[in-house]
């Protein structure tokens, strides 16, 4: 019955696809001709890529497929004419588009662009000459405009090399300087020289720090995470991490920094005006939702944000689902004792309803952390929590037990994310590790580590690669048998081997499939494409691979689980909800072929 509930939902899915997917009904008035396809003869050496996204008239879509650019004659000439000029700017100065023929094919409205081109010599740079600059020496500026003699003619790269020394400047106060990489060429030896003419202008300082728009904050949250002072040299990038640390904090909805001629009349420096939203204190928050692992759930919060104006939070928050339920408490203090270090405390109830256990579990955690490298944070926390677990269906423990937990952790993290809700492009990488002692009063000793590493790439406008991998281990002096069962390792449900329903990967008891968990976990979302297919639907395919091991020495390539599937993303104003089906591609004894999950956000 299972098998056929599982097979219905995945017939379901496929049926949600196809109506969503399904190009719209168009009235007789839309019989529009769409490209299909754009080919090119004769670029030897620049490659139908490169060519590509220098025309309108191309296919879109994922793979081909969801096209919707309408085949248009006059714009077809203004993509011959930027064919051309992307040539010239990369050097090739006699480069022409020789023939462009559009092959109409009117009973599938389809149109098939043949783009013919004469590439021609390329021209190539003999002498790179900097002129105009004192504050930095010839070195320094051609090793930031990154041009050298024998490279070709490029002039997409000049204009980044300039936009590099630019920065440069800025970083060092020259706020107003100027490049201009001008480029003469002789066309009969095809040979280029480029003279970097620099305006330097004046180095600037910083002059007062002007605040404006504060209504619920006090003026020194936005002093201290502001990186530059009154006297320093002005430097582009200082401001630009101060509006990041400010925004950041989440107490302004905006944040914009930017210079100012000083009021005090002094030609070389700056006034820094810092104009912010800050947000409302209060926050009350409600949640109502429906998954395939919690069912109907809800939350309801209250949180002050900024009490008194100090940047100080403390909140309460209840939950309640079908698997679990649980109250929490919260407290943050930023810059503890005026250090650049975060408390946050939390007091915690809760009750969960899990496949081989139930547990009900109150405590706390003291948590001391601070930004370091940039993006990087460092964390220690100590965790104090007593738990009660029942209905256990694991062999080897009791029926109840009653672990004790008093733990240290240390973790370290680094965001290199556009958006860590959703990201396109960057990556991050978390490493933990906990330690539960008899020293701290802890009932139970383990150590547990774990270490986590997102890439995000955006592959073309609209599709996002995105892989993930996880790697845990836990381990206790006494045995496996030490190690609570809520600390064990788990896999398989809506986030990584989704062709498995929740924690069922794994160690399980041979007689009727409880989960046991293990001590080692490997898990990879190997890859899944993000692809945005019409206003707030996007679609996902997705191929994950992993398992958890009783024993380190237990992992082996050869018993890696791997689960492809399919998804679909709906984005709405309370959030991202997403229906994903994982296919079992090898099913043992008593697995259902696939898995269906339904829930909120990305999987990761």
């Amino acid at each position: 019955m299972k098998r056929a509930r599982l097979t219905y939902a995945a017939r379901l899915l496929a049926c949600l696809l196809i109506v969503i997917l399904r190009p719209p009904l168009v009235s007789a008035e839309e019989d529009k001709v769409l490209v299909s396809k754009v080919s090119f003869i004769g670029n030897d050496i620049v490659s139908d890529e490169d060519l590509l996204p220098n025309m309108i008239m191309r296919p879109t879509g994922f793979f081909g497929f969801f096209n919707d650019v309408e085949y248009d004659e006059d714009i077809l000439e203004e993509d011959v004419q930027f064919i051309e000029l992307y040539y010239q700017q990369l050097g090739w100065l006699d480069a022409v588009v020789t023939d462009y023929v559009a092959e109409i094919d009117s009973s599938k409205k389809q149109a098939k662009i043949t783009v013919t081109v004469e590439e021609g010599p390329r021209t190539y740079v003999v002498d790179v000459l900097p002129l105009g600059n004192t504050a930095f020496d010839n070195e320094q500026v051609l090793e930031a405009f990154n041009v050298a003699p024998g490279d070709p003619l490029d002039r997409l790269k000049n204009r980044a090399g300039a936009e590099k020394i630019i920065r440069m400047y800025a970083e060092e106060g020259y706020i107003e300087a100027s490049v201009n990489p001008a480029v003469m060429i002789d066309k009969e030896s095809l040979e280029a020289y480029v003279d970097i003419s620099i305006t330097e202008g004046t180095q600037f300082k910083v002059g007062q720090v002007i605040m404006s728009g504060l209504r619920h904050s006090q003026s020194f949250l936005v002093r201290r995470e502001l990186e530059f002072a009154t006297g320093e040299i002005l430097s582009y990038s200082k401001l630009a991490m101060s509006q990041r640390y400010m925004y950041e904090t989440g107490l302004f909805s905006s944040v914009f920094i930017r210079q100012e001629p000083s009021l005090s009349g002094d030609s070389t420096s700056k006034d820094i005006l810092v104009e912010v939203v800050d947000k409302p204190p209060i926050l009350f928050t409600t949640s109502v939702g429906f998954a395939t692992l919690e069912k109907l759930r809800g939350r309801i919060g209250i949180r002050n944000e900024n009490m008194f104006g100090t940047g100080r939070a403390a909140g309460l928050e209840t939950w309640i689902s079908y698997i679990d339920r649980g109250v929490q408490f919260s407290y943050l203090e930023p810059r503890t004792f005026y250090f650049r270090w975060n408390t946050d405390v939390t007091i915690t109830g809760e009750f969960r309803d899990e496949p081989s256990f139930d547990y009900v579990s109150y405590g706390g955690t003291v948590t001391e952390s601070r930004r370091i490298f940039g993006r990087g944070f460092f964390s220690v926390s100590y965790r104090y929590e007593n738990a009660e677990y029942t209905n256990i269906d694991v062999y080897e423990f009791d029926e109840e037990t009653s672990p004790r937990i008093r733990s240290l952790n240390q973790g370290f993290s680094y965001d290199m994310r556009d958006d860590p809700f959703t990201p396109s492009a960057g990556w991050v990488a978390n490493l933990s590790n906990e330690y539960a002692l008899q020293y701290f009063g802890s009932t139970n000793e383990f150590f547990k580590t774990r270490l986590n590493f997102r890439f995000f790439h955006e592959w073309t406008k609209g599709t996002v690669l995105a892989t993930n991998i996880e790697v845990g281990w836990v381990d206790a002096g006494s045995g496996l048998s030490d190690i609570p069962l809520g600390e064990r390792l788990y896999a398989g449900g809506p986030n990584v081997l989704r062709g498995f329903p929740y924690r069922s990967v794994g160690p399980v008891d041979e007689d009727d499939g409880t989960p046991l968990g293990g001590r080692a976990k490997f898990a990879w979302n190997v890859l899944e494409v993000r692809q945005h297919i019409w206003r707030w639907v996007s679609m996902v395919g997705f191929y994950d691979v992993g398992n958890v091991f009783e024993q380190a020495d237990d992992f082996g390539l050869m018993d890696l689980r791997s689960t492809p599937g399919l998804g679909v993303r709906v984005s709405s104003p309370v959030g991202l909800f997403r229906v994903d089906y994982g296919f079992n591609i090898n099913p043992k004894a008593g697995e259902d072929p696939g898995a269906f999950h339904l829930s909120i956000g990305h999987a990761f």
